[in-house]
Parts: C-alpha cells; structure tokens; sequence
C-alpha cells in the first residue's frame, strides 16, 4: 500500500485531487489529507508516506517557505507541487526540494504521470543480505543519487547519497562523520533505497573507502571494549562454594566439562564417565585438542567448569594420571571445595516428591519432582522394561499431580515443558509452572525458606 499525502487548505481542490486519484482505479494507493506541514513531516517520520502533493495556488510567494519544513525534513519523500504561474515560478518550489510543478488547471494525465512515476523511486528497493559497506561502494562506482534507508531492530539510519558521494547523514541525535559510521555498524539490518531531493548541505568530506575503514576500526574497538568489560564482570560473579560428598561432584555420568589449563589458550572439552569417591574422577578428552601429551602432564593444575542445575560449578584440581589405551583417558585429584554461581533468576532446591504427569485427560505417567523453585520443577520418569519413553516436547503444556510439602492433599498444577532431556534409562523435564495458584505458591515458599535457614 502507498501513501500519498494531500496537502491544500481548499477544500474544493482538495474533493478534486482525490477524485481525480480514484479515477485511475488502483486499489495500493491510500489518500492522507493533512493541515499543514508539521503534521506531513510528523506522518513521514512514522514511515507513513510515499509522495506529498501540495496544492500551493493560493500561496504568496512567502508563504512558500514553509514547504521547505517537509522537503528538508523529509528528503527521501518526493513533492509534487500544484502552482499559480502567475503568482509562482516553477524554479522557485525547485529550489526547495519540490520533485515537480503543476500549473493549474492541470490536466488529470499529468498528474497520473508524475504520481506514479515518482511513486516508483520513492522506495525503488528494498535489499537484505548485501552488507552496507558494499552497497555503499557500489553507489559511488555508478555515481548514484538517493537515500539509503537503513533499518535494525530497534531503529532506523539515513545516508544522503549525491552523484555517488556520502554527503550527510542522520542516525538519531549522530549527524556528519558519526552518524556514517554508526549506521554502517548497524547488523542485521534492511536497506531501503530511496528518493533523495539533494536539499542537505554537505558536512562529509570523506570517500566511501575512508568512511569504511574508520568505522570497521570502530567497530573492532567497541568489541573490544565489550569484551574487556564482560571478563570483568566474569571477575564479578557472586561465588559460592561447598564441600563435595566423598561419591559425587554434583554432575552426572556424561555432563559436559570444560577444563582450562594456562597453557591453551582456549579450554580442552570432556566428559564425566566415572568418580572413584574421594579419590579422583575420570573424565575422557577429545582428540581434537592439538598437542595433548606435552599440555596434559601429571601434576599440572586444571581448572575444571560445568553446568548442572542452573549452577556454574567449578574447582581447581590437579592431573593425577593419564592413560591412551584402550581410551584416552584423564585421572583428576578429587576436590576439596567446589565453587559454583546461581545461573536462575530463582534458586532450586533438591527434592524428592513422587508425582503423576498427565499430557492429557487420557494419559498419566508415574515420575519423581527431582527440584523445585517457584518458577518450576524437574521431573524425572524412568524407563521401564521393554516400553518406549512417552513422547513429550518442548513447549507441551502438562498437568502435574502431587502432595507438596506443607500440603494435606495432593494439587494439580499446570506447566510447560521448556527442557528435555533423554538418556538411555531415564528422562528428565524441565517445566515451567503455568499460572500456579496461590495456594500452591505459597507451598512452596514456605518450604524453600525453611530449607534456606537450615
């Protein structure tokens, strides 16, 4: 749909254009009548506008200046312009970025003419997936004139393009050099090619390859200095710690553990596959790591990191031993303290309450409530003998019923599951309560609060 918007303080002439518009029968076009300029650049501001026809006739040739507010607020709209030639001159409303001039009477053909043809390069494309920098490039080879409309998520940036040339250019309160390199910073973003009126001043005096460079420079240096400020917050983390049992680290047969060692410069991935209690545990290594045997020496400190149960965990350990046949395999001083951060908004806490899951009114499945929050749970059914596990999904909304603590009958509470995990004997949902009542949200604070305070 285009919008064209109809500006004339006749109310007769007014009733004309329209009528005339409707004539040609396109069903795309919308007709916007507006009072004045101010509330014109107000709709095109909101993306609301393809073309401005302004019927001036009646205007003295002071009162023309006020059509310089759209055309120079607005210069990738076009204008046109109905005249009085005996009042206006037609090089006069060019002069203030008017696309054309209509002396009027004018005949409907023309009018029909010029609407759509500078409806067409009012927006003459729109491109996703050329970088910017690129499309930039290529405008100066052809020597092209127009506005690049350059679109992000959250906002939008303008490169006023003449003969080739970047000469202006806006990205919020950035104008000039600023404004070029913000907006080509901006990622995933769709361009619009657009009219341009040439009404902006030149205040860039660079060529497009300078203006690349420094804002790629730019760019590296505010990742740089994102990254700078994500380790120190990194540094920040409010840890914890606790003593291990003697039989477990709190990370299952199969977690995921990185280990970092001062010598790599990146971690080394492995996987838990045994803990001999207090003691040391067992860990495989991948083959893919490089250099292993002159990294993974005896006695050479690891720092070891995993995620279990919305907690980052970590401790600082010893290599005991490593062997490469049959597997390659790493043996790890058993820790004495381990560190960990809460990742969840809300803490969980580790629980044991038998509870029936029922995906529907026709179906139930007998499972354990493994931790609890106030946000949700982690239920746990396991396999029995020769029967498939029952087929859930991400996102399926169940109903879970069970007998709390605190509790003198069981409660049906609604969730939906937002993670899943299969192993070969057992799988485990993560369920977000949906709308929990407030019997049962009170349930379960009082019971985390006890358990906090013992």
């Amino acid at each position: 749909m285009k919008n064209i918007l109809l500006l004339t303080s006749n109310e007769s002439q007014l009733e004309s254009i329209v009528n005339t518009c409707k004539t040609w029968g396109d069903e795309d076009l919308s007709f916007i009548p507006v009072e004045d300029e101010n509330e014109a650049v107000s709709i095109a501001l909101n993306d609301s506008a393809d073309l401005l026809i302004c019927d001036v006739a009646a205007r003295t040739r002071s009162e023309i200046d006020k059509l310089y507010k759209f055309t120079y607020s607005i210069p990738y709209v076009p204008c046109i312009a109905i005249i009085n030639s005996k009042i206006h001159k037609a090089e006069d409303l060019l002069k203030v970025g008017v696309s054309c001039c209509l002396e009027t009477p004018y005949h409907p053909l023309e009018l029909y003419r010029w609407t759509f043809e500078l409806l067409e390069v009012s927006t003459s494309s729109v491109i996703k997936g050329i970088p910017i920098h690129s499309l930039v490039q290529m405008l100066e080879t052809e020597g092209k004139t127009c506005t690049l409309k350059v679109k992000s998520e959250k906002d939008a940036g303008f490169l006023f393009v003449k003969n080739g040339s970047i000469v202006s250019a806006e990205h919020g309160p950035l104008t000039k050099d600023d404004a070029v390199y913000s907006v080509l910073a901006l990622e995933n973003s769709l361009v619009e090619i657009k009219h341009y009126n040439g009404l902006r001043k030149r205040d860039i005096h660079q060529n497009a390859m300078s203006l690349i460079m420094e804002a790629l420079r730019l760019q590296d240096e505010r990742k740089n200095l994102q990254e700078t400020q994500e380790q120190k917050h990194k540094a920040r983390l409010d840890l914890k710690q606790f003593t291990p049992a003697s039989s477990s680290i709190e990370a299952e047969i199969g977690a995921k553990l990185k280990l970092e060692i001062e010598e790599c410069e990146k971690p080394l991935m492995s996987s838990l596959v045994g803990i001999v209690p207090g003691q040391y545990i067992l860990l495989t290594v991948s083959q893919n790591d490089g250099d292993l045997p002159s990294i993974l020496k005896k006695d050479r400190e690891v720092v070891v990191r995993y995620l279990n149960l919305g907690k980052l965990c970590l401790f600082k350990t010893r290599i005991k031993d490593r062997i490469t046949a049959p597997s390659d395999l790493l043996f790890l001083e058993f820790p004495s303290v381990i560190f960990y951060h809460e990742l969840r908004k809300q803490k969980r806490i580790k629980i044991f309450v038998p509870s029936i899951i029922k995906p529907d009114e026709d179906k139930e499945f007998y499972s354990v409530i493994r931790d609890l929050s106030i946000l949700g749970c982690l239920c746990e059914i396991k396999a029995k003998l020769n029967s498939p596990f029952p087929d859930f999904n991400i996102g399926d909304i169940v109903t879970i019923n069970c007998l709390l603590p605190g509790l003198d009958e069981k409660e049906l509470v609604k969730g939906i599951i937002r993670n899943l995990k299969k192993t070969s004997d057992q799988l485990r949902l993560g369920i977000q309560f949906d709308n929990p009542s407030d019997k049962v949200k009170g349930a379960i604070e009082n019971y985390l609060k006890i358990l906090q305070n013992v």
